[in-house]
């Protein structure tokens, strides 16, 4: 269940769940019963979920030129993953603060899955292969445009990286324009 963050964070972030969903999780009583019934270790930190999601508050780009330089990506496409997008949406606006600040235009990637990496934790291989299907095609075409995509690092650039460029229409342009935030942070 946890593993399945998209769907969790979908529910979890509704208005009004997210405050009791909040909560419960740092309430002892029910954390001991999660343990007992679901197995999630009644000590074990859950990151609290954001009342609203990265994708609903991320601004707009500046209308900066497009440079595509030595150090300078052109212009980002943002794949935010489940974490940014329903844990942690400041990362997101983070960087968009870097990529504002150094006037290069950015676009938030609008199809993208969970990047797979709980699902990878626990083994399950088909559910990775099925999220890998779900996202390289919305990042081949981001790459198909000459713009660079950022992830959380984790998985999905892992796994472009090593088998989408052989196996998946779109690959081998995702392989060629992925970076990671914190690879274009530091090239700019």
């Amino acid at each position: 269940m946890l593993t399945s963050t998209d769907r969790l964070g979908k529910l979890a972030t509704i208005p009004v769940v997210v405050q009791m969903v909040n909560k419960a999780n740092a309430t002892p009583v029910i954390r001991r019963a999660m343990h007992k019934v679901i197995g999630v270790h009644a000590e074990r930190r859950l990151p609290p979920f954001a009342p609203k999601r990265f994708a609903r508050v991320a601004p707009a780009s500046t209308a900066w030129p497009v440079r595509d330089g030595e150090r300078t990506p052109g212009k980002v496409a943002i794949f935010s993953t489940c974490y940014v997008n329903y844990n942690e949406p400041g990362i997101g606006l983070d960087l968009i603060r870097v990529l504002e600040h150094n006037e290069i235009p950015h676009v938030l990637v609008d199809k993208e899955a969970c990047c797979g990496m709980p699902k990878l934790e626990l083994g399950d291989l088909d559910s990775v292969e099925r999220l890998k299907n779900a996202n390289i095609p919305a990042l081949a075409r981001f790459a198909a445009r000459r713009l660079r995509h950022s992830d959380r690092g984790a998985l999905l650039h892992a796994d472009v990286q090593e088998r989408a460029a052989v196996d998946f229409p779109g690959g081998r342009r995702c392989k060629s324009r992925g970076r990671e935030r914190c690879s274009i942070r530091s090239n700019i």
